[in-house]
């Protein structure tokens, strides 16, 4: 029998070819394709002769002053779950940076940069700068200020060569955190209780528990990351204790949240040697 070689989407090689999609462990489907649109200042609309009228009815604002025409949005047929921001994650990132080119964009702000397709886009945007400390990362708090974003200082030893990568084609000046570290952040923002999503009850688990897992596996899917990178990047981070128990509950081969719950669900109904 012929070996079948499946072919990869005509949009997906299209979204390779023009870095919005870089392949992870997983299958293509389990990894984001970044939108192919930038964010404009509202003050350049309107130099340009658009009206407020039109702005004000055809555009919208996903940061301070920088707008985004909402034929670019997600309709409601692309359900994604935007929480109280008005855009997708990146999107939001990509207005943001044009507003502080020089800050590191951070924790959930940067997973979508690496693939992860769930969670972000209703979490609020961390980013990194030098000496500075503003807002909250907390999800509750920053859907009061949906359009800013919360700023923290660069943690002790950062080194933005080994910590940071340039990732996205339409923003080629921006940093962002390396894989590892995003997942090590998002992980102490889901177990401190900072960001979370509906999840099922799960015997001997707690949510926190729950989401970590879904999280851990959906980045073993979209990206390359390594349990000893993830050990590395979470070290002043999360407990090695918090982490021991949750690398016993992890399967990389888990393709969805859905999937990593029910997984977790019968894991002490399987025969004995089987996981």
């Amino acid at each position: 029998m012929a070996h079948v070689v499946r072919q990869l989407p005509a949009h997906i090689i299209e979204a390779q070819e023009n870095g919005l999609h870089t392949a992870g462990r997983g299958p293509w489907y389990c990894t984001r394709i970044l939108p192919d649109h930038l964010p404009v200042r509202r003050q350049d609309l309107l130099a340009s002769g658009t009206t407020r009228w039109v702005v004000d009815r055809d555009w919208t604002q996903v940061a301070d002053g920088m707008m985004v025409e909402n034929t670019c949005l997600p309709g409601l047929a692309d359900a994604r779950d935007l929480g109280a921001f008005p855009a997708c994650m990146v999107t939001r990132v990509r207005g943001l940076h044009q507003l502080h080119p020089t800050f590191i964009v951070s924790g959930w702000a940067a997973a979508p940069f690496h693939g992860l397709l769930y969670w972000a886009d209703s979490a609020a945007v961390l980013l990194l700068a030098e000496g500075r400390s503003n807002g909250s990362d907390r999800t509750e708090t920053a859907k009061g200020s949906p359009l800013s974003p919360a700023i923290r200082p660069l943690p002790p030893g950062f080194d933005l060569e080994r910590d940071t990568i340039a990732p996205d084609p339409l923003c080629p000046q921006m940093r962002v955190v390396t894989a590892p570290v995003a997942l090590a952040q998002c992980l102490r923002s889901v177990l401190s209780g900072k960001h979370g999503w509906p999840v099922v009850e799960v015997d001997g688990l707690t949510d926190r528990q729950v989401r970590a897992v879904q999280l851990i596996d959906a980045f073993a899917q979209c990206s390359t990351v390594t349990w000893n990178q993830l050990e590395d990047a979470a070290t002043g981070l999360i407990s090695r204790r918090q982490l021991r128990r949750l690398s016993r509950l992890v399967a990389a081969g888990a393709e969805s949240p859905r999937e990593t719950e029910l997984r977790l669900m019968v894991r002490d109904l399987l025969p004995a040697g089987h996981r």
